[in-house]
């Protein structure tokens, strides 16, 4: 997917993505609001193939999930009840579809108790605002960017910040920590002073999260193209030592 950089800002054109087109006229055909979220518009912002397509639902995601399992004639599917979210293949195409929702958090679980919402409070509970993005895929406003946090504007001075107080962003979900890491050595992003400042903060908060998804996010930071910026972030936020105690 590539963006028309000619675009105005409240619109990000994408040329030859029937898919999309097609999602949305089935979106509209079951009275519900969709839309390309996250990373996927992310990339699109900046120009990077992504071959996953992240869809929210203001509904029922498995239900219209299912929907597209049928219209689109999807190699595989699987459904996640709990956190209403469902993945399907489409000529190797990836498609997760979710339904719009809030988190909350108990202290010692990175496992949330979730509840339906409206696209704004699916956007709010993400971890960074350049994640926070989505794009309408409805025939009536295709394209039109939603972008409640300031990402578009992040994403072009390069900076990782969050939607929320860093605070409570990462003493919600501590592995978000290592993520604002990876981000940083993967797209070549700058991490804003008070995230470092908050990660410090909150870097025993990574005893709830397994060795096993620690050590996943470790090698995906050293799997970046510039791993070295990686290594230079988790020493500066300190975060090291938590990784290899």
């Amino acid at each position: 997917m590539r963006v028309n950089k000619t675009a105005e800002n409240s619109v990000i054109q994408l040329p030859n993505v029937e898919l999309l087109k097609q999602i949305g006229k089935n979106a509209d055909d079951s009275s519900l609001r969709v839309y390309l979220v996250g990373g996927a518009v992310r990339d699109c912002i900046l120009d990077i193939p992504n071959y996953d397509v992240d869809i929210v639902v203001e509904g029922d995601g498995i239900k219209f999930a299912k929907l597209l399992k049928k219209e689109l004639k999807a190699d595989t599917f699987v459904a996640w009840e709990k956190f209403g979210t469902a993945e399907l293949t489409v000529e190797n195409i990836k498609l997760e579809v979710a339904t719009a929702r809030s988190e909350k958090y108990e202290k010692n679980s990175r496992k949330p108790t979730i509840e339906p919402a409206t696209i704004d409070l699916d956007l709010k509970r993400r971890d960074f605002t350049i994640n926070t993005l989505a794009i309408s895929l409805n025939k009536e406003n295709f394209g039109e960017l939603t972008d409640r946090f300031n990402g578009r504007e992040d994403i072009s001075k390069k900076v990782i910040r969050t939607p929320l107080k860093p605070e409570e962003t990462f003493n919600e979900d501590p592995l978000r920590m290592l993520r604002a890491i990876r981000f940083s050595a993967q797209l070549g992003f700058e991490l804003e002073p008070n995230l470092i400042r908050a990660i410090r903060k909150e870097k025993e908060r990574l005893s709830i999260v397994s060795q096993e998804r620690i050590t996943a996010e470790f090698f995906k930071i050293l799997g970046t193209s510039k791993p070295s910026i990686g290594i230079v972030g988790l020493l500066g936020s300190e975060l090291l030592d938590i990784v290899f105690p």
